[in-house]
């Protein structure tokens, strides 16, 4: 009589198909991902019909709203504590490029105390945010 061979009767998960899993995992995630590049104070600005560019690295990001509300790279600020904030920024890389995105409506005497502020910072490069003129040819 011939003697028949035992399987072995443990539980076994098929990993097969693992790959296609892990890879339809990965496109879900990317696709429902959402990136915030930079928040800040609701700012109308200025048109402008050209301009250039300025490099994110060793840069700083300021915004003034028409109600007088400043912030620094997506946290509120006054004006006695920008000083510290951009000093501090300012020694850590070396270099500091200050973007400032101010309303249209702010009064000139409030973008008078801010650029006060940033020399008194010691910051020697400042960048004007402005928006494109769509009239502008």
């Amino acid at each position: 009589m011939r003697e028949r061979r035992r399987l072995p009767r443990g539980a076994r998960i098929p990993t097969a198909s693992m790959a296609d899993i892990a890879f339809l995992l990965l496109i879900f995630f990317l696709t429902s991902t959402i990136f915030r590049l930079e928040t800040g104070l609701e700012v109308d600005l200025p048109r402008a019909d050209s301009g250039i560019g300025a490099a994110r690295t060793r840069s700083a990001h300021i915004w003034l709203d028409r109600t007088g509300e400043l912030a620094v790279d997506d946290r509120i600020v006054d004006l006695e504590t920008l000083e510290q904030v951009l000093g501090a920024k300012l020694r850590a890389s070396g270099e500091l490029i200050v973007s400032l995105q101010i309303d249209e409506e702010v009064p000139y005497e409030m973008v008078d105390r801010l650029i006060g502020a940033l020399r008194r910072a010691n910051i020697r490069n400042v960048r004007l945010g402005t928006e494109e003129d769509p009239a502008a040819p």
